[in-house]
């Protein structure tokens, strides 16, 4: 089979900027995975290609010979479509990768995926109406609403609204932001306060009380529409899916850590499980996610955040792309990325509980090569990664590290072998995974 694995972007890449290694790197995966001999395997994407290649600026340095590599030569979903349609493919597969400061370049693959399946091919991606549900999160919370899923007290703000509707000359006074800080005011605090288009946590907020709302959107942090929404307290977890025509592999959670201000850091943060604890009724929960793809007819890969409160779920976004739980997810059930999307795309049927292995999957702040080639060499450590910006100028934004450790049988497994790696990390990475591992998931 013919299968052409692409993915957009809408920034321009600049060399000088991101680098990013990892071990084993994507041209080892490929091999590992075994498809280019299977099938007639083509990438076609745009730079960087994250998850696809093994780039260094604009540079791809290492390729499976038995792959062919294209980088798109157009930049309009059309442009691409036609590029792809050129090839011939049997089946294309999205790999739709993220970018700052818009999450949306899952609408861009979706767009080239409707010209494509307009042309008979068959393909591997969810439809541009649910990647737009997705991108915007007040749209996102009403999709979920609207399929029974809890989902927290919120107020939406229109920015344009809120700050100039009142500007007219024939107006005396702004209705609209009277009535949003009237609902806001009726929330329970503490809440959260984040952009409808934004990526990860980035620009998100926890605020105690009405009069830090209230200063925020007085401020010049607020340059966009925003949710207001009641803090759920409870512990956060990640779950990824894969599938289409109505069957889906749904992966059992990681619970992840959280900063104090009960946020998690997209660039520092712990993953640990698979969680199977039924006190966690992942049973359930994966039935009404279940449910929920069929209803909307999902394709394509995605990873869920959500809270569990003791009592219920709550499904908080969706992001319908690769994500930063993808190396986990793959690495914890012992195959490739690339196996999982091409088995889920080419022979789709329902798993709701798939082999995974005990993993902790760790996000640090930048370490120094020779920490990471010590955690290399470790049997247990399945993936190690640095990603770098040399151009930033907060210590924050410089780049992280991600480690992946499993590939256990038990959790018992997991926490003993800890021990050989937790002095190469950081102490408050050794102090969260300790943590994390005291959980009874």
């Amino acid at each position: 089979m013919r299968i052409v694995f692409f993915s957009s972007n809408s920034n321009l890449n600049d060399e000088t900027s991101v680098w990013s290694r990892q071990t084993p790197d994507c041209a080892a995966l490929w091999k590992k995975s075994g498809l280019p001999l299977k099938h007639e395997i083509i990438i076609y994407t745009q730079a960087p290609g994250m998850f696809l290649l093994d780039m260094e600026g604009n540079r791809l340095v290492k390729q499976n010979p038995d792959i062919r590599y294209i980088f798109a030569r157009g930049d309009s979903a059309q442009e691409m479509a036609e590029e792809i349609i050129s090839l011939r493919p049997e089946l294309a597969v999205a790999a739709t990768f993220w970018t700052r400061p818009f999450d949306w370049l899952s609408i861009k693959d979706s767009m080239i995926a409707e010209h494509l399946r307009k042309n008979g091919i068959r393909t591997f991606c969810p439809s541009t109406q649910t990647a737009t549900d997705c991108f915007d999160k007040w749209r996102t919370h009403g999709l979920l609403e609207r399929y029974g899923f809890e989902t927290p007290e919120s107020v939406y703000i229109h920015h344009e609204l809120f700050m100039n509707a009142g500007n007219r000359r024939e107006l005396k006074s702004n209705v609209y932001r009277d009535s949003v800080l009237e609902q806001i005011s009726n929330l329970s605090f503490p809440v959260i306060v984040k952009d409808t288009t934004g990526l990860s946590s980035f620009g998100t907020d926890r605020l105690e009380t009405y009069d830090e709302v209230l200063k925020l959107l007085h401020s010049k942090k607020f340059t966009s529409d925003k949710i207001t929404e009641e803090y759920v307290s409870g512990m956060q977890f990640g779950m990824e899916i894969y599938g289409t025509d109505g069957n889906y592999t749904i992966f059992d959670p990681f619970i992840i850590s959280t900063n104090k201000y009960g946020i998690t850091s997209p660039k520092q943060n712990v993953k640990a499980g698979p969680v199977r604890n039924e006190k966690y009724q992942i049973s359930r929960l994966k039935s009404s996610v279940l449910e929920f793809l069929r209803k909307i007819n999902y394709s394509g890969a995605a990873q869920l955040d959500l809270i569990f409160t003791g009592e219920k779920w709550f499904i908080i976004e969706i992001n319908p792309r690769l994500s930063g739980m993808s190396w986990g997810t793959s690495f914890s059930c012992g195959k490739t990325l690339y196996e999982l999307l091409a088995e889920s795309a080419s022979s789709p049927q329902t798993n709701l509980n798939p082999h995974m292995n005990y993993t902790l999957d760790i996000k640090m702040p930048l370490t120094d090569e020779k920490t990471l080639s010590k955690l290399s060499e470790d049997p247990h450590v399945l993936f190690v990664s640095r990603t770098e910006n040399p151009k930033a100028v907060q210590l924050r934004e410089k780049g992280f590290c991600q480690v992946i450790f499993g590939g256990f049988s038990s959790k018992k497994e997991l926490e003993e072998n800890f021990e050989g790696i937790k002095k190469y990390l950081p102490a408050e990475e050794e102090e969260t995974c300790i943590k994390l591992l005291k959980e009874d998931f």
